[in-house]
């Protein structure tokens, strides 16, 4: 193997890997020598094939293994030879090779910076203090009462947050032949956990990223980031179930629907969407049917027969986006439910027990019926009615109706606003303590736990402000990029969700752009320092603090903790995104240890604590 470095710029390398054509051919011709001894050839004995019958026959397959083994053995050992530290998967190129001449392997890579540790002991941060006031302690008291407060009645107006709407509802089950259509289990992360039984396909060239899960409209929704340059017959495939999830019989009428709009980016041009159904028997694959469909703020909906084939027992829903070769693909897309009835005509929902309640107090904004469910209440005033839908909760007292999609009819008659409970010992007694002195007490000491980890996060951001401002080493190019990449992603869904920044949100993308290419800079350098410190100072993250923070993340999504630990087992990036900020954390208590801290009272608004 001969190597030529034809880059070496700043942390940019680049090397061109020659392969011997004999060696490549060798290689190849004593796999297919190993083949004509143990494969049997139509017309031959076993063993006996002449040596050409089976080089037409395997030799093309087997020079592809033999180039694909030989490029991983040469970029390993260069990267061992040189002592490389590529900051990223090394870019590879292979030639095409042709009888007689050498292979070439062209391999482009950054590696990683040296990464100088600072001189913390000179670093001089303040660790702030708050306590809270009489006042505070009174604002506190203020929203508890209000909280727990009586109602009284308010002249007919659209409800507001805030308010209390009296509703008549009469709720039931949309019919759903899907097992998990309303797509609850999905997980943000690179490439992100798709719903259960669901699955996200992409073809070669194509990369995905879960950026956010959620609710939209009361029911469970995904970001969807796809980003990437297509080849020949690139695709995206959302399935909503599993290949075998969805029994169907031969000439049955199915009508699939499913809720996908585009957050961010665009669709490249020519870019074909469809819903369709993948059908198979229980042995073989027999069918794709697809037909065009839109992306948009309205559910999509296809309703087709199913083959005529006998052997029919499966159709497999899925949403397509076909993409022409050669483009370049950057867009948020959010994902809802999906759902598949039986007919052309939806039949009527299902009405459950404990659906229809009369008289149903609901406060915008406030605990809910259903997770979202009284934020689609709000401009909804007494006498008028409105269909919602909201996921029952996974803990409901029913354990069938327990995280199934629900429709309700919703008829608003009354309107109300909540009346404060005096602070008093009456107060206390609905928070369940004994008398007003012992509310005040708990109240206390929940305001200091807030105010001392808000002074945490600060002394935390000063400090690491102020250790990355101190370092001078250059970064990845790539991971500024790749770094970058995920913060716009952000940016441009919040933006076009309407839920950015109310000072970005005026501002031009092109300034954003700047600002925050310099936001992802300082937080490649940051990673950086925090790594190189914890290596040198040998930190590391027990498997029992990650067992703990794992059964942590699960205590968060309930009836769903099984999910959560099939994810993270045996996934190394979900693992390593868990264990990250807890070596953080070790990082920070040892350069909070070595550096100057002093500390000042501030008041809680100084502080930016809740009052």
């Amino acid at each position: 193997m001969q190597v030529t470095e034809t880059v070496h710029d700043a942390l940019k390398r680049a090397y061109v890997i020659t392969l011997p054509a004999a060696h490549i051919a060798a290689l190849r011709d004593q796999r297919v020598a190993e083949i004509a001894r143990s494969v049997p050839i139509s017309g031959f004995r076993r063993g006996e094939a002449p040596f050409p019958a089976v080089m037409q026959r395997f030799g093309t397959s087997v020079l592809g293994e033999v180039v694909e083994q030989e490029v991983a053995t040469a970029v390993r050992q260069l990267l061992a030879d040189h002592a490389l530290r590529p900051a990223q998967e090394p870019r590879i190129v292979v030639g095409t090779f042709i009888e007689g001449r050498d292979l070439t392997i062209n391999v482009a890579l950054e590696e990683l910076p040296d990464v100088p540790l600072p001189d913390v002991t000179g670093i001089r941060v303040e660790r702030l203090r708050a306590q809270p006031t009489e006042t505070h302690l009174r604002q506190a008291l203020a929203r508890l009462a209000d909280r727990h407060g009586t109602t009284e009645d308010v002249p007919p107006r659209p409800a507001a947050p805030g308010d209390i709407l009296v509703c008549d509802l009469e709720g039931g089950l949309p019919v759903d032949l899907l097992s998990n259509g309303a797509g609850r289990g999905a997980r943000a992360g690179i490439p992100g956990l798709p719903p259960t039984d669901w699955s996200i396909d992409l073809s070669p060239g194509l990369e995905q990223e879960i950026t956010a899960t959620g609710l939209d409209g009361g029911l469970p929704c995904l970001d969807l980031a796809l980003r990437g340059t297509t080849r020949a017959g690139a695709f995206l495939r959302v399935f909503a179930a599993r290949p075998n999830g969805l029994k169907a019989t031969a000439g049955q009428v199915l009508t699939l629907c499913m809720r996908a709009r585009i957050l961010a980016g665009a669709l490249p041009a020519g870019s074909e969407v469809r819903l369709g159904f993948n059908e198979r028997s229980e042995a073989a694959f027999l069918r794709s049917l697809r037909q065009p469909a839109k992306l948009g703020a309205e559910e999509m909906r296809l309703t087709v027969p199913t083959t005529d084939n006998p052997t029919l027992a499966h159709a497999r829903p899925v949403l397509e986006i076909g993409f022409k070769p050669g483009q370049e693909v950057d867009l948020t897309l959010r994902i809802g439910p999906a759902r598949v009835f039986p007919g052309a005509e939806e039949p009527a929902a299902l009405l459950f027990g404990g659906g229809s309640l009369a008289g149903q107090a609901i406060e915008i904004g406030g605990p809910d019926v259903a997770p979202g469910f009284s934020a689609q209440l709000e401009g909804l005033a007494p006498g008028e009615t409105r269909v919602v839908e909201a996921l029952l909760p996974a803990n409901h007292a029913v354990t069938e109706l327990a995280g199934q999609r629900a429709r309700y009819l919703v008829t608003a008659t009354a309107l109300r606003r909540r009346r404060p409970l005096a602070q008093d010992d009456t107060l206390a007694r609905a928070v369940g303590l004994a008398d007003v002195a012992a509310l005040e007490a708990t109240v206390l000491r929940s305001l200091r736990r807030e105010y001392d980890q808000r002074a945490r996060l600060r002394l935390k951001a000063a400090l690491l402000g102020a250790v990355a401002a101190s370092a001078d080493f250059p970064v990845p190019e790539c991971l500024r990029v790749a770094e970058l990449t995920q913060i716009w992603e952000r940016v441009r869904a919040e933006r076009s969700a309407g839920r950015a920044d109310a000072a970005d949100a005026v501002r031009e993308e092109a300034a954003l752009h700047v600002e925050y290419r310099a936001l992802a800079e300082r937080r490649v350098r940051l990673r950086l320092l925090i790594a190189e410190i914890a290596r040198v100072h040998d930190l590391r993250v027990t498997e029992e603090e990650m067992a703990q923070a794992i059964r942590q993340d699960a205590a968060r999504y309930p009836g769903q903790e099984r999910q959560v630990l099939d994810f993270y087992r045996g996934n190394d990036r979900a693992l390593e995104a868990l264990r990250a900020p807890l070596l953080e954390e070790k990082v920070v208590d040892l350069l909070i240890s070595q550096a100057a801290v002093s500390e000042r009272e501030v008041s809680p608004e100084e502080l930016g604590a809740a009052a």
